[in-house]
Formats: structure tokens, C-alpha cells, sequence
């Protein structure tokens, strides 16, 4: 997915973006770091994006049990769905 693609996706659903958003992808970054694989995937461009919107990412803790919870809700905040929810 192009760098437009992930705007619309981590954005605050008015088209518009800030340090917020930038926190999801580094949210994102960090995840696939922690977990060799990125949070959401699927089989299409479309599928990635419901993905993003709807769904919860995948608990880090399945694949790595040995991660410190605090670590797991870092990632999980910078990850939330509503900008308001993550780190400011």
C-alpha cells in the first residue's frame, strides 16, 4: 500500500492527518518488528484497509509469550482505531 493509502487509514476520518497518524505506522512498524509479520494482511489492498478500520490487531503475546505487557500495550495504543486513543 502506497503512503496514500495509509493516510486515509490512520487519519481522523475527516481526510485530514497528524502526529497521531504518524504514531499508527510507527504502531505498525513496531508490530511487524515484534512479530515478523505486519497486523493486518489480506488478500487484496481493500481487504488490508477493512482490516485496519474494523478489526482489533492480532494480540503480540501469541507470538511472542515472552514479551512484557507493557511493551504489548505501547504497541496496542498506537495502534488504536480512534486517533484520540493513542499516545499524544
Amino acid at each position: 500500500m502506497d503512503a496514500s493509502g495509509a493516510l486515509g487509514l490512520a487519519g481522523s476520518g475527516d481526510g485530514g492527518t497528524d502526529r497521531r497518524t504518524d504514531i499508527y505506522a510507527a504502531g505498525c512498524v513496531l508490530y511487524e518488528m515484534l512479530a515478523g509479520a505486519p497486523p493486518f494482511t489480506a488478500r487484496t489492498p481493500q481487504g488490508v484497509f477493512a482490516r485496519h478500520r474494523h478489526e482489533p490487531p492480532p494480540s503480540l503475546s501469541l507470538v511472542r509469550p515472552n514479551l512484557p505487557p507493557e511493551v504489548q500495550l505501547a504497541v496496542e495504543r498506537a495502534l488504536a482505531k480512534v486517533p484520540a486513543d493513542r499516545f499524544q
